[in-house]
């Protein structure tokens, strides 16, 4: 499944004389848990034609809060934050990209076990570009199954920038983690695949009971 996608992105890119080589995008709720200060102030340090798009819905104040940070690094012709943006544009967005963003803090249950639920990581897969993942005990134990994201210490702008070069720097690493991400996407971490193993689980259960 691939959904269709038009040029609405190509025109803001174009308004807004933004040039570049590569896309980093992060789509869904824009929160103040989810490191954007730190991952908006890496974008200071990273290698030129590589740019930032944050697509979703924002927090009360949030927006404000981070125009604030972009405008003060210089950084209007690097990061574009486009709030309440339609299903067609966070598609568009989602398949032009060539690396997302998967930050949570790690201040609730749900956020230190986002390694199966995240929405990010489904985006990511379905449209089989590799990410970058917060460095916590859960993402860890995932990525040692399935290699298909790097992972970094998300509150450190320095670290995230050079694993954001270093990742487009390295062709062959870059490769292989689209490649292991398009056969873990199609062999395990999809509906059908994950839907089916609890549907026979459920039946040896009531055969045995």
């Amino acid at each position: 499944f691939k959904p269709k996608i038009g040029n609405d992105l190509d025109q803001i890119l174009k308004k807004n004389k933004v040039i570049y080589s590569k896309i980093v995008c992060t789509l869904g709720t824009i929160g103040h848990n989810h490191y954007f200060k730190e991952l908006i102030e890496s974008v200071v340090n990273w290698d030129k034609g590589i740019i930032l798009i944050i697509g979703g819905w924002p927090n009360k104040g949030v927006k404000e809060t981070l125009d604030k940070i972009i405008i003060k690094n210089n950084l209007e012709k690097k990061v574009l934050l486009l709030s309440s943006i339609t299903e067609k544009l966070w598609a568009e967005i989602l398949f032009k990209s060539h690396l997302g963003i998967c930050f949570y803090k790690q201040d609730s249950i749900s956020h230190k076990f986002m390694a199966g639920p995240s929405t990010k990581l489904s985006n990511y897969l379905l449209a089989n570009i590799p990410f970058l993942a917060c460095d916590n005990h859960d993402f860890r134990n995932f990525n040692s199954k399935f290699n298909i994201c790097e992972l970094v210490d998300a509150s450190d702008p320095k670290k995230i920038a050079k694993k954001v070069n270093d990742l487009f720097y390295n062709n062959e690493k870059y490769n292989l983690l689209k490649k292991n991400s398009k056969i873990a996407f199609l062999e395990n971490l999809n509906f059908d695949t994950q839907f089916n193993k609890v549907y026979l689980e459920l039946i040896n259960l009531e055969k045995n009971s």
